[in-house]
C-alpha cells in the first residue's frame, strides 16, 4: 500500500515525487527500463522553469545551449514566430542526464519501478479516512499485481493511460 502512486518517471512525476513530503509511501511506476532511458521531450525549459528548478537541483550542470533566438514553424511551414533576446530565456537540456539525475535524487520514501506497467484502475473507494484506489501494475516479465494508494498520479505523457482509466474526466478535443 501507498499514499501516492505517481504514472510516469521523468519530469513531472519525479519533480512531484522529491516534493512529497518525506513521511509519504510514494511508488513511481515507469514503464521504460531506466528514468531516462528515452524521454519524449525537445528538453527545452524556460529561464522561470531553471529559475525554479534551481531551487532545489543543479539544472545548470545538465544545461547544454542556452538560447537567445528561437523560430517556431506551423504545421504548414507557412505561418511563423521569431523572438531574440539579449540574455538567454530558454535552454536546451541534456534531457536523458536530467532525467537520471532526477530520479537518483528521490528520497528514501520514494520507491521507483521501472520495466512496469501500468494497467488500470480496478476500484475506487471512499473511507472515512479518504479514498482508496486499486489499480494493477505489471513489471516485465512477471504477473500483474494489485497495488493500493490514496492519491493516483498521471504523469505519463499526452495519451495517458491514467487519464483514460478515468471515464468521468472531461477530454481537451481541440488544439
Amino acid at each position: 500500500d501507498y499514499d501516492v502512486v505517481i504514472v510516469g518517471g521523468s519530469f513531472a512525476g519525479l519533480t512531484l515525487a522529491r516534493h512529497l513530503p518525506a513521511d509519504l509511501r510514494v511508488l513511481v511506476v515507469e514503464a521504460k527500463p531506466v528514468c531516462g532511458a528515452t524521454v519524449e521531450s525537445t528538453g527545452l525549459i524556460t529561464e522561470r522553469t531553471r529559475q525554479e528548478l534551481a531551487t532545489f537541483f543543479d539544472i545548470d550542470r545538465y544545461i547544454t545551449n542556452p538560447m537567445r533566438s528561437i523560430c517556431v514553424l506551423a504545421p504548414d511551414f507557412q505561418s511563423h514566430f521569431f523572438a531574440h533576446t539579449e540574455t538567454p530565456w530558454i535552454y536546451q537540456t541534456d534531457t536523458r542526464a536530467f532525467v537520471q539525475a532526477l530520479a537518483k535524487g528521490v528520497g528514501p520514501h520514494v520507491h521507483i519501478r521501472t520495466s512496469t506497467v501500468f494497467h488500470g484502475i480496478e476500484s475506487e473507494t471512499e473511507t472515512k479516512e479518504g479514498g482508496e484506489i486499486v489499480l494493477t501494475i505489471q513489471a516485465s516479465g512477471q504477473q500483474r499485481e494489485t497495488i493500493r494508494t490514496r492519491i493516483l498520479v498521471g504523469a505519463d505523457g499526452g495519451r495517458s493511460r491514467v487519464a483514460q482509466s478515468v471515464p468521468s474526466l472531461s477530454r481537451n478535443e481541440t488544439f
